[in-house]
């Protein structure tokens, strides 16, 4: 909100010009007089003036002005409409989802936190703090919130796999500021919940010394535990996927066999696995390979 608006206003006559008066009527239809500007004689002038409107009532005001020459003649311009406004949005309606669409509050280390608003308004910007959920935070993983031209709007944040945030219940601030520079802050609840056990290799680093056997989970490398049905991706540190692997039999463990996509052996290196969980959420981790 603007506590002043200026207000500027050009004037001219062949003779010479009395005075300039700023008018304007309210939003209820009554005319008031702003300022009346006293002038000396002159024949053409350019006029600023810094209209106080903080003790204004809130709605459109039609200000014009009108020029008095010496000779008593008068001239009325055209009507300018100003929006006085020092409210935020009427309303804040929010809520989160996960990434999958469905509402929840409940988040883990990896997820993407999806929060929904609705002010009904426009044009209006929105800001969250995902600092309070993640010690970790990085603008990276903050997605720039999303208009969908109806008065909706959307900001999806992941969560770092990294994150030092303890189980429990924070209050996110989600702030909704208008055109005209008003702006109101709501709460919403976000639940960290970890898993109760991290997805670990058994080997890392890995030593390439003994010939794989699938079943034998003495060879390869053994992520554990595991949901069923969950999947984990397999990441070269460029971010380029070499292989996906799933669950066999809804077993709480998963078997690689260190190969690529194209069944070729993986290079010594470091390597990144992703856990993808079926609600949703995901747990990252790191492991080396030497061979």
């Amino acid at each position: 909100f603007n506590k002043t608006v200026l207000l500027r206003t050009q004037a001219g006559d062949s003779q010479a010009l009395d005075r300039i008066e700023l008018w304007r009527v309210d939003p209820v239809g009554d005319t008031h007089r702003i300022t009346n500007i006293e002038l000396s004689g002159e024949t053409d002038i350019n006029l600023d003036f810094t209209w106080d409107v903080q003790r204004e009532s809130e709605g459109v005001h039609r200000l014009f002005a009108i020029a008095i020459d010496e000779a008593g003649n008068t001239t009325v311009s055209e009507f300018k409409d100003i929006q006085v406004d020092r409210t935020g949005p009427d309303s804040i309606t929010v809520w989160t989802e996960n990434i999958s669409g469905v509402r929840t509050q409940v988040f883990t280390h990896g997820e993407t936190v999806v929060i929904q608003i609705i002010t009904g308004e426009v044009g209006d910007s929105i800001e969250a703090d995902f600092t309070v959920i993640d010690s970790e935070y990085r603008d990276n993983f903050e997605q720039p919130f999303i208009a969908n031209g109806d008065g909706s709007y959307r900001i999806d944040y992941m969560i770092s796999a990294l994150n030092r945030r303890g189980d429990g219940t924070y209050q996110i601030p989600v702030t909704a500021s208008d055109t005209a520079g008003n702006s109101k802050t709501v709460f919403t609840p976000v639940t960290l919940q970890n898993p109760a056990a991290q997805t670990l290799p058994n080997q890392n680093p890995y030593l390439a010394d003994v010939p794989f056997i699938q079943g034998d989970l003495t060879t390869g490398i053994v992520f554990r535990p595991v949901e069923p049905g969950a999947g984990i991706g397999i990441f070269n540190m460029q971010g380029r996927q070499i292989a996906e692997l799933t669950t066999i039999n809804n077993q709480p463990y998963i078997q690689w066999n260190v190969r690529n996509s194209s069944g070729a052996n993986v290079a010594s290196g470091y390597y990144v696995y992703v856990v993808h969980n079926p609600n949703g959420s995901r747990w990252f981790g790191k492991v080396a390979i030497v061979r």
